[in-house]
């Protein structure tokens, strides 16, 4: 099947059905992407505690600053951290 043979299979549906159809596909465009969001923020997670147990940065514990960093998820000995070079 090829791309203009699924348009026009589109194209001929009714208008809630093709309604649907396109809230369908865009809602999985965004799941795609909050998936690559996901990945990127593990990714930084994980650079964040290698640079804290290679003495990279210094953690601060501080809940209450906005910059805090949830790490205890990867490992539970440092909690919430704030890094500072």
């Amino acid at each position: 099947m090829t791309y203009d043979d699924i348009f026009g299979a589109a194209l001929a549906l009714t208008l809630g059905l093709r309604t649907m159809l396109a809230e369908h596909l865009l809602k999985s465009l965004d799941a795609f992407k909050q998936m690559v969001l996901d990945d990127l923020w593990v990714e930084e997670v994980e650079k964040r505690v290698q640079e804290v147990e290679q003495g990279v940065v210094t953690p601060i514990v501080d809940p209450t600053n906005a910059c805090k960093c949830w790490v205890s998820f990867l490992n539970p000995t440092y909690g919430v951290l704030m890094f500072t070079l």
